[in-house]
């Protein structure tokens, strides 16, 4: 059968150029099943349909050629969304939103987002990073951006252009982070379920270590540990080129039961100290290594999630991810900012501990011979403690983790869960020393809400549980606690 002609209904708002510059039929070309889905694809790719059909005019009447009718229903251009939010690790949130879906009936997108933060400090179990905190500055966080996208770029009916500017401030365990930012991006989208980006960004990004009142000149100085700071302080103006890919066959995003997720990331990042960074100041008084070099290094990281419905009706289900990621330095002397190194600890990698509070792995050996150390001279003031490891993040980590989730009744499950993974400051450090996977265990309360499910966890820390019961291997991790409490929305 073939295609006399197309007739595009329901588009009262959007250009009817735009719509049939996605239609896969052709007038006068044969009508297929293949070619009817594509159309459907990509007419849901514009985000600008609530729902679509495609059939014949007459469609119980035989004959050679038939007019194809494409029936739309237009979404509202305009939305508000306003939702709430919940974690262990940011505290309080609040999200505001709003868009407009049809710019000009050519299905460009504007976005308004706004996302405000406030960690009290009752949600702060550590009292080194309590004390960190001290000031309400340092626990409220904010995320704003506005973005612009462009569904027609000329590369055909799978490309987009988005355009984004973001402010953003971010109160991590150990530091705080301003960042101001203009990402322009490609997007690829074959289907609603895959795609890929392409773009870069520039940005100036300020970090203030937490609790370092001295600053880094004073640090190194007194303390004379210039292995342990491996994050230049101050602020910086970054350029970074990206591709990433998603693949994503989910159920549902915030509580899958079936399906699988892959995604991965490379970014080159070159950042340029702006001005007289401490870093600097610690070179020119002759206290530390430092150089106020650019630093120069790629980012890899990667996700696999699989999950696997153990019942035939949504019920008990069983959820695995595996994360990995690298900083790999490009040049000499080259650090990572501490925006784009890698933390472990919290409700999304390791939940045996408070969130992003795990040693690096090379660390956390020095500091078990520096506690051998300081029990044969107790009065060397210049070894490696706890309190003198201002960022707890590296350049490498695995994080693999499976869950097994049972429902109770239709608003209330449980889960058991296993999390492992580890993490190293380096490279260097990684092959010196080789795969270590620390473990934690736990269960937890997931509640359904209408925002997603409302989590209760607590993970056990298998190796501080050891080291409990061994009187021999007390000293070690003796800076770790025995597990951690976690609550969120939302599930990996």
């Amino acid at each position: 059968m073939r295609v006399s002609r197309i007739v595009i209904k329901g588009a009262a708002v959007t250009s009817e150029r735009l719509v049939r510059s996605r239609v896969a039929l052709t007038s006068g070309g044969v009508y297929r099943r293949s070619l009817v889905r594509r159309t459907e694809e990509r007419l849901a790719t514009l985000g600008v349909f609530g729902s679509i059909s495609v059939g014949f005019e007459d469609p119980y009447v035989p004959a050679r050629e038939k007019v194809v009718i494409i029936t739309v229903e237009e979404r509202l251009a305009q939305y508000v969304d306003v939702r709430p939010g919940l974690s262990s690790g940011e505290g309080f949130r609040i999200s505001f939103e709003y868009g407009h879906r049809n710019l000009g009936g050519e299905a460009v997108a504007f976005t308004l987002r706004s996302r405000l933060n406030f960690l009290p400090q009752q949600f702060i179990i550590e009292d080194d990073v309590r004390a960190k905190h001290e000031s309400v500055d340092s626990r409220f966080g904010r995320h704003n951006s506005a973005s612009v996208e462009f569904p027609d770029i000329g590369l055909g009916p799978l490309f987009r252009l988005n355009v984004e500017a973001i402010d953003v401030r971010d109160n991590a365990r150990d530091y705080s982070l301003v960042k101001d930012a203009f990402i322009p991006r490609i997007i690829f989208r074959p289907e609603r379920r895959l795609s890929a980006q392409l773009g870069g960004s520039l940005e100036l990004n300020t970090a203030t270590i937490l609790g370092d009142t001295g600053g880094l000149e004073k640090y190194i100085r007194d303390s004379g540990q210039l292995t342990t700071f491996r994050v230049p302080e101050g602020t910086t103006f970054v350029i970074a080129q990206r591709i990433s890919a998603t693949w994503d066959q989910r159920d549902v995003p915030l509580d899958a039961t079936r399906g699988f997720l892959i995604s991965g990331s490379i970014e080159h990042v070159r950042a340029k100290p702006v001005g007289e960074t401490a870093t600097e100041a610690a070179r020119s008084s002759g206290s530390g290594p430092f150089d106020p070099v650019v630093s120069d290094f790629m980012q890899y990281s990667s996700r696999i999630a699989g999950y696997i419905p153990l019942s035939k009706k949504k019920g008990a289900a069983l959820a695995l991810s595996f994360r990995w990621g690298l900083n790999s330095q490009l040049i000499e002397r080259s650090h990572t900012y501490p925006d784009r190194l890698f933390f472990m600890g919290g409700v999304d990698t390791i939940r045996g501990f408070t969130q992003d509070s795990l040693i690096p792995e090379d660390l956390a050996r020095q500091l078990l011979d520096a506690r051998a150390l300081s029990e044969s001279d107790p009065g060397d003031n210049q070894l490696l403690t706890v309190d003198r490891i201002l960022i707890r993040g590296g350049d490498i980590f695995v994080n693999p983790r499976a869950e097994l989730r049972v429902p109770l009744t239709s608003s209330i499950q449980t889960a058991l869960f296993l999390d492992t993974g580890n993490l190293w400051s380096s490279l260097r450090a990684f092959e010196e020393l080789g795969f270590r996977l620390r473990y934690a265990v736990g269960s937890g309360i997931r509640i359904a809400t209408p925002v997603g499910p409302l989590v209760f966890d607590y993970g056990f820390n298998l190796e501080r549980v050891l080291d409990q019961i061994d009187p021999s291997r007390r000293r070690q991790r003796f800076w770790e606690s025995l597990g951690a409490f976690h609550f969120s929305i939302g599930l990996f």
